[in-house]
This record gives C-alpha cells, sequence and structure tokens, in this order.
C-alpha cells in the first residue's frame, strides 16, 4: 500500500480508536450501556459515510456526516434504553457519546494540522501526475495543489502527442508527451500516490480502465481519480448514479436554492446577531464616542450597497474616513490598488487616525450586525458589493448576487485585500454553490483568526 493510501486510512483508523478509548475509559467494559453506545457511533459512523478514508478532503462535508452519526448513535442508544429498562443511566451513556463526538471532531482538527505541517516541511507530501488536454490539465493541477494546502504536489503532466505547442515544465510539474504507457511510466517514475484524469481526456472511457487496472496492479498501487469538471461543486454535493454500461453523477441543487435551508440559515443569523449586539452594545458607544472626539461628523456611515438578487439596501458601518470621502474618490481613482471593479487604497489619505485603528481591527464592520437583524445581510456570505461594481459585473460576477451579502464570507476569511479580484470571485462562487450551515459555522470560527492575525486589513 503506498503512502498515501496509508494517509487516507489513518483517519478512519484513528476515530476509531479514539471512540472505543473513551467508551473504554467510561467503563465501555463494565457498562453494556456505554458498549452500544460506542457501537452505535461507530456503525453510525460508517453507515453514514464518514469513516470513508477520503472524508477528511471535505471539512463542510464530514463535519456535517459526524453531527449525522451522532444524532444516529442517540436515537439507537435511547431504542436500547427504553427496549431493555436502562433509562435510569441514559444520562451518563449520552455524556459518554457527546464526548466521543467532541473528540472525533477535535481529532481530525488535528489530524489535518498535522498534514498541513507535515506538507509545508516536504514530509508526508503526496504525489500527483495529471493526465489529459494541455490546458484543462494545468486548470486541474493547479485546484489540486489549492486545495491540497501543501499536503500534494503535482509532479508531472502527461498530455496527448497531438502536435500541440507545450511548454516542458508548469510551475515545478515536468509535461511529458504521450498516452496510456506514458501515463503508467511517469506514475511509477515519479513514485505518485495518485493520478488524475482531467475530464475530456483521450484517456477516459476504455482507456481509464485499463489505466485503472495497471497502475491497481501495480507494486506501488497508484489510484486513478477522474476529474468531473465541476470546479464549483463541493464533492457533498456529487452522488455517483449507476447504469447499465455507464455510470453517471448527479448534483444537487445548491442549499441556497431551498427555502427550508434558507430558513435555517436566517434564524442562525438571529440567534447569534441579537444577543451580539446586547453584549456589545457598550463597546459600540465606546466606539461611536472616540470617532466623534476624532474627528467632525458622524459616527455611523451609511451607504448603498446591493444585496441579494440586486436589491438595494443602506448598509452601516463605523465612519472611518473624513466627510468629504465620498467628494474625493474620483482624485484618487488613478492610484486604485485593487484589480476588477474594486477600489482599494494602502495608504488612502481620507482615513482618519480612528478609522484606520477600527479598519485594522474590522471593528468598524459592528454595526452591520443592525442589517443582520433586519434582514438585509446574513452574518456569512460574499461582500456587499457597491452598485457601481455591480454595473460593471459580467454574468458569472452576477452570480454573487444569488445569496445574501456577508458581515463576513470567505473572501474576508481568505485574506481580505491580499487577494486580487479573481480569486475573491472564486471564492464567493465556491460559497455561493456550496453553502451549508456548517461551513458557515466553519466560517465564523476562521473569521475571528482572521480579525486576531489582521491579515489584509486596511
Amino acid at each position: 500500500m503506498s503512502a498515501a493510501r496509508w494517509r487516507e486510512w489513518a483517519t478512519p483508523a484513528i476515530d476509531a480508536a479514539l471512540i472505543c478509548a473513551v467508551g473504554l475509559g467510561l467503563g465501555g467494559l463494565a457498562r453494556p450501556d456505554v458498549a452500544v453506545g460506542t457501537l452505535a457511533f461507530l456503525a453510525a459512523l460508517l453507515v453514514t459515510g464518514a469513516l470513508a478514508p477520503r472524508s477528511l478532503r471535505h471539512p463542510s462535508t464530514e463535519l456535517s456526516r459526524v453531527g449525522v452519526a451522532w444524532l444516529l448513535a442517540v436515537c439507537l442508544l435511547s431504542l436500547y434504553s427504553v427496549a431493555f429498562g436502562s433509562q435510569q443511566r441514559l444520562g451518563a451513556s449520552l455524556v459518554a457519546l457527546a464526548v466521543a463526538g467532541v473528540v472525533v471532531v477535535l481529532g481530525r482538527a488535528g489530524t489535518r494540522l498535522a498534514q498541513r505541517l507535515a506538507g509545508r516541511r516536504g514530509m508526508g507530501v503526496e504525489k500527483v501526475v495529471v493526465v489529459g488536454d494541455f490546458e484543462r490539465a494545468s486548470t486541474v493541477a493547479a485546484s489540486i495543489e489549492r486545495a491540497a494546502k501543501g499536503s500534494a504536489q503535482v509532479v508531472s503532466l502527461v498530455c496527448p502527442s497531438d502536435g500541440q505547442v507545450v511548454p516542458a515544465s508548469v510551475g515545478s510539474a515536468a509535461v511529458v508527451r504521450g498516452g496510456l504507457d506514458a501515463t503508467v511510466l511517469t506514475a511509477l517514475y515519479t513514485r505518485a500516490g495518485r493520478v488524475v484524469v482531467a475530464d475530456g481526456s483521450a484517456a477516459t472511457g476504455a482507456g481509464f480502465s485499463e489505466l485503472v487496472w495497471q497502475l491497481g496492479q501495480s507494486a506501488a498501487g497508484i489510484r486513478v481519480d477522474l476529474a468531473t469538471g465541476l470546479d464549483d461543486v463541493e464533492a457533498g454535493r456529487l452522488r455517483l448514479v449507476p447504469q447499465p454500461g455507464s455510470a453517471l453523477v448527479s448534483v444537487a441543487l445548491p442549499a441556497a436554492a431551498s427555502p427550508w435551508r434558507g430558513a435555517a440559515k436566517r434564524a442562525l443569523d438571529l440567534a447569534l446577531a441579537v444577543p451580539a449586539l446586547l453584549v456589545l452594545s457598550p463597546l459600540l458607544l465606546l466606539i461611536g464616542a472616540l470617532i466623534r472626539i476624532d474627528s467632525a461628523g458622524p459616527a455611523f456611515f451609511a451607504q448603498q450597497r446591493v444585496g441579494r438578487d440586486g436589491t438595494l439596501f443602506t448598509m452601516y458601518k463605523f465612519r472611518t474616513m473624513r466627510p468629504d470621502a465620498e467628494a474625493r474618490r474620483a482624485e484618487l481613482d488613478a492610484h486604485n490598488e485593487a484589480a476588477g471593479p474594486l477600489f482599494k487604497l494602502a495608504s488612502d489619505p481620507r482615513i482618519t487616525r480612528a478609522g484606520r485603528l477600527l479598519r485594522s481591527t474590522s471593528l468598524d464592520e459592528l454595526p452591520q450586525l443592525f442589517n443582520v437583524v433586519r434582514g438585509n445581510m446574513s452574518l456569512v456570505g460574499p461582500r456587499p458589493a457597491l452598485p457601481d461594481e455591480v454595473r460593471s459585473y459580467d454574468e458569472q460576477a452576477g452570480k454573487r448576487l444569488r445569496v445574501k451579502p456577508g458581515l463576513t464570507g470567505p473572501w474576508q476569511v481568505g485574506g481580505r485585500s491580499e487577494l486580487g479580484w479573481d480569486e475573491g470571485l472564486r471564492l464567493d462562487l465556491g460559497y455561493v454553490n456550496n453553502w451549508s450551515i456548517p461551513g458557515d459555522v466553519a466560517l465564523l470560527a476562521k473569521t475571528v483568526n482572521a480579525v486576531i492575525t489582521r491579515r489584509g486589513a486596511y
């Protein structure tokens, strides 16, 4: 078994060991109810696919699957308690299950962190070979390395010998010309753990089956993946549909299109934003006073922004610029440091002293909690765009408006002003297409780190 395969199976093995350790530590051998809860949780993880060896690659999907497995285990344990008359011990058993669930989630987070740290040091990096037409293979290779975050490296691209002029290498990946035989030899020579066949490649169909056979039967046991071409669709939305003679991939509708899930997102917004406003109200008053003392003008800044489906709304922020900032915008356009329709200037002369502090700490965004409560915005979503920006959107960029803008989102967590327009748009469209409640919770948690490190804030 290759090192990549061992790494994939490490996660479910660690999960099973941790759950068993919790069960034994809480008296699993002497407590039938704890033993049943432990076995029920393991069985539920298997049924939901949370113990699948590759699930660690999809954080939001794995979190939701672990949650579903935990709820299923709770139901099974409750049925056992009722059937065998051990309701008096049900509370302790549920606590044991809760501990096991927390341990699994923390264990997976630790495993992912360890893999990333090892990847940054060049340890345990999975080598990948990508097969297909040069343009598509290059896109797939970039996507693999971006998603891997140091845990995988594309070492070679294998492109067909069709006379097309291609470079000898792309970054650190060599470009090899050839077909099936060249792919097999390249994978074995580079000691790759995985071969990815780009969609539309000549290696699909019968060639794909032959490639799987030859690499799977090799001593290295190299796995072969097929890129679907659905670059903006997360794996959790894909389902394989068996069909005689071929296999179809079914794509679930985006969660944002579901009214029930939209209601759940709204409930999450209100459950977090209302208490946050109450708790932070003294801080809001203090910041407002600081702004008024520092410079003339109101404490709040109101501006028209574009919301879901292109509707206009008034967004509130703490004022960080001088009162004549909008009037002076035209004279600074020539110094714009941002790409696309955005305007960004690191040393913007319109920013006040208090404003620079508020921007660097992201405290200027807090009044948007009022927008969240009113329903104009969500806690998590794409950044709210200006009408001038939206007027320059193409059809692809316009898809950002399919959901409510957010107080925080993938753009802010990904680096804010450090990101270019194309990279930020890619993150936003990925959010729109693959939104989920667990994903929102994960982005809110990452926002804390982004605020503390002040990455890209100015």
